[in-house]
């Protein structure tokens, strides 16, 4: 089950909450977004969720069956978008092309690449800066202004 608590929930209360959920046999996951405070209770018993979702500090319940509840497409009322900043936009109904060398030798090749890829209105791009040394890869993705 997936419950969304209410935003100026009291201590006490969400623990009593917890107890609650945690005497039905279920286990019970804090989950805090920057939208809201979840609990997630994952446990095969015959719940009423009628009976939980009038506790005080709720704000909605669901009952969710999928095994991975947190990423179920059955509550969300839209999809998941991944805003990166300056108009670049990550998700459902978006294209979101990422591109570049495997391997950034020099600074000129990046001038060059990044070039390239902002002449084609390709606004991220990956790239791994190699070191001579062994286990000093660092991979990146940038977002540039056009």
């Amino acid at each position: 089950m997936l419950i969304q608590l209410e935003k100026d929930i009291a201590a006490n209360t969400k623990v009593d909450i917890i107890n609650q959920i945690k005497a039905l046999k279920y286990k019970v996951t804090e989950v805090t977004t920057q939208r809201a405070s979840y609990l997630v209770g994952i446990g095969k018993a015959e719940v009423d969720l009628r009976a939980i979702g009038q506790l005080p500090g709720i704000r909605d319940i669901h009952q969710v069956s999928d095994d991975y509840q947190l990423v179920s497409r059955k509550w969300r009322v839209k999809p998941t978008v991944l805003d990166l900043g300056d108009g670049v936009y990550i998700g459902e109904g978006s294209l979101s092309l990422v591109a570049g060398p495997c391997s950034i030798e020099s600074e000129e090749q990046m001038e060059k690449v990044l070039q390239h890829l902002l002449d084609n209105n390709v606004r991220l791009m990956r790239g791994a800066f190699l070191s001579r040394a062994p286990r000093h890869i660092l991979s990146a993705v940038w977002v540039w202004k056009a």
